[in-house]
């Protein structure tokens, strides 16, 4: 399975804890800079200042 590292760290943690609303990363990156989300079937990247979980929360 494929992971993700996180940012300046050695910390690697699984898909699914990326955007899911918790920062498992120590710098937070897996809320913010590896954050893809879907908008009317294309993929971007979440700004920091634009991202949104699930339910509406910063």
């Amino acid at each position: 399975m494929r992971r993700y590292r996180c940012h300046n760290s050695d910390l690697c943690i699984t898909p699914l804890q990326v955007c899911d609303c918790h920062q498992d990363c120590p710098e937070n990156d897996d809320e913010t800079l590896a954050c893809i989300w879907s908008n009317n079937g294309q993929k971007s990247f979440c700004d920091k200042s634009k991202f949104r979980c699930h339910d509406e929360r910063h």
